[in-house]
């Protein structure tokens, strides 16, 4: 099991680790193979296929359903594909060279100049922000960092104190 506290990252291992008997399985390899002969190029990047990824959910639900492609939704991917895929990516649909998150329409070496100044303007602005924030952040981790042996160093002067007296 996984050692991971990640809700997202336990239920893919489960879903996994429920899938490998059915992936070591002659009858798998057997679909896997015939379906990867008829369809040889992933339908993403165009690069050689090398697994059908199943597009359906309900195609998990049914170990005959699974098996047989002619019965599920399932696109070749290859290799590279479907890791994007799992990390929530795809491949730019313009240049097909590039991932992309899901929801973006295009990478952004495919925009237009314009928007690729735009792009480059705000992710600046973040960068900045963001370093704005750690420095004020830096400076009250500093100040409670004083703080805290300014009030350590009066608590030992009252402690010894109170031993002279």
């Amino acid at each position: 099991m996984s050692q991971t506290v990640c809700p997202e990252e336990i239920r893919a291992q489960v879903h996994k680790d429920a899938l490998q008997e059915i992936w070591a399985s002659p009858e798998w390899t057997a679909a896997c193979d015939a379906y990867l002969k008829t369809n040889p190029v992933c339908s993403w990047c165009g690069k050689k296929a090398s697994l059908p990824h199943h597009i359906d959910p309900d195609d998990y639900k049914d170990k005959a359903k699974y098996i047989d492609f002619t019965r599920s939704k399932v696109i070749p991917l290859c290799h590279r594909c479907h890791e994007e895929l799992r990390k929530g990516r795809r491949v730019c649909p313009k240049c097909r060279k590039h991932y992309i998150p899901l929801n973006d329409y295009q990478c952004k070496y495919c925009m237009p100049p314009a928007e690729r100044l735009k792009l480059r303007a705000e992710q600046s602005a973040a960068r900045k922000s963001r370093k704005e924030w750690k420095e004020i952040r830096n400076q009250i981790q500093r100040k409670n960092a004083k703080d805290a042996y300014q009030g350590q160093k009066a608590w030992l002067k009252a402690k010894q104190e109170e031993g002279d007296a």
